[in-house]
């Protein structure tokens, strides 16, 4: 989430039409100016203010009407600490100001467990009895059901579209640190990324395949930033 930070500040003062406008020195900062990838960072921001972000200055704070009628219907000793909770409410909620998360956020800390992609095993707890047969049932039963699953998943691979398969995935990585954090050739081989130390010519071929294969504008030593490649990489 750290690199969408700057993206976020700068929209945050926007809204509609104006958010992707206001993203635009966002792309030219990290020199991601495809349509794409503008797209996906609009959609990653939505998910996260929809489902991370809390702003204490969009919260409910009920009519003056409703505070009273709710305290009238309490007892002597409640209604004052309700009417005292609803006061800083209201201070709470008036004086706020709407800012980003400073904490960072990442899959360990925000993934929810469970959900409709999720596949369960249940199995029978020990009765107590031979612990050595209870453990071989349990085996079979998993393995079978394991099994079933596979068979699932190989009807639905035959009926999936078929698509490249994908070689060196760290051709992307060196691609995002060239672009995204400024490395240069030679500091990107020396990183040894995918186990081996690359030449300068080495690194320079990984890094034009990968835009050529995900349609990212890729810079030139000596002309403007964004300059979008014509030919494909040999």
């Amino acid at each position: 989430m750290s690199w969408l930070s700057p993206f976020c500040r700068s929209t945050e003062k926007s809204s509609g039409p104006n958010v992707r406008e206001s993203g635009r020195p966002w792309s030219k900062r990290y020199n991601l100016s495809a349509e794409w990838v503008l797209k996906m960072a609009l959609d990653a921001m939505l998910d996260w203010t929809w489902h991370h972000t809390h702003f204490d200055k969009f919260d409910l704070v009920p009519s003056q009407e409703v505070i009273s009628e709710r305290a009238n219907r309490m007892s002597p000793e409640m209604r004052p600490v309700f009417l005292r909770e609803m006061r800083k409410l209201k201070k709470r909620v008036s004086t706020a100001s709407i800012e980003w998360p400073v904490n960072l956020y990442w899959p360990n800390n925000v993934t929810q467990q469970g959900g409709p992609d999720q596949r369960s095993f249940t199995y029978p707890e020990w009765d107590g009895y031979d612990e050595k047969l209870y453990a071989r049932a349990v085996r079979e039963h998993f393995e079978r059901h394991f099994k079933d699953y596979l068979a699932e998943v190989d009807e639905l691979a035959k009926k999936a579209t078929k698509v490249e398969t994908l070689t060196k995935p760290e051709r992307f990585a060196m691609l995002a640190l060239y672009l995204c954090r400024d490395k240069k050739l030679e500091e990107i081989g020396a990183m040894k990324i995918g186990g081996v130390y690359k030449e300068k010519s080495g690194v320079s071929k990984d890094i034009r395949e990968a835009a050529y294969l995900i349609k990212i504008p890729l810079k030139r030593p000596g002309i403007r930033r964004g300059r979008k490649l014509q030919r494909r990489p040999k």
